[in-house]
């Protein structure tokens, strides 16, 4: 439990010091903008480019761990966990990642063809092995999370694009963080039930 404190309070540190680089408060990234719109803007401030960059790299570390983990605990998952971990994992990441291609591409059609392919990759390891419909349940989700994210990018271009992508990195912490101690805690009662 400590430990998952612990990241946590790491996580958080980690929001509040790129919000702290990136000016604290998004309309400060977009003070600088001239023109009719922020979309029409040439590129993406210091700011964005930090957050988005840190963002991808985390989620994309979470990611990796999650399908290790998932793979590793395999035989001690029930069905039923299985695809909710392979579903939960491919749907935030997804979610997470298409929202920043969705606001580093500016369109939807390159942002929701990467970011779903991105999504079914991730729920395919996820899942694979656990059982064939729980990595079509994490490969289906990833693909609604890869519509999704992107999106919301294009929709937040010029309306507070730094906290978008802090919020969904928040969502996704607390979703990730659930996930693993609801893993800990089929594995644990999978390792009680096992005979000596």
């Amino acid at each position: 439990m400590s430990i998952l404190k612990n990241a946590f309070l790491v996580i958080v540190m980690l929001i509040v010091f790129i919000s702290g680089m990136s000016g604290m408060h998004a309309t400060a990234l977009a003070a600088h903008e001239h023109g009719d719109s922020v979309m029409a803007s040439e590129g993406q401030s210091l700011g964005e480019k930090i957050t988005n960059l840190t963002s991808i790299v985390l989620v994309s570390m979470a990611t990796l761990f999650f399908i290790v983990r998932i793979r590793g605990s395999a035989k001690h998952l029930s069905k039923m966990t299985g695809m909710m971990a392979a579903m939960a994992t491919s749907m935030m990441a997804s979610v997470v990642i298409g929202t920043i291609l969705g606001l580093l591409l500016k369109g939807m059609f390159l942002s929701t063809v990467v970011g779903v392919v991105i999504g079914v990759v991730i729920g395919f390891f996820a899942g694979q092995t656990l059982s064939q419909v729980a990595a079509l349940d994490g490969m289906m989700s990833g693909v609604m999370g890869g519509m999704m994210g992107p999106m919301l990018g294009v929709m937040v271009l010029g309306d507070h694009p730094v906290l978008t992508v802090l919020f969904m990195d928040l969502v996704f912490a607390v979703m990730m963080i659930a996930l693993y101690q609801f893993l800990i805690t089929e594995v644990r009662a999978s390792l009680v039930k096992q005979p000596n």
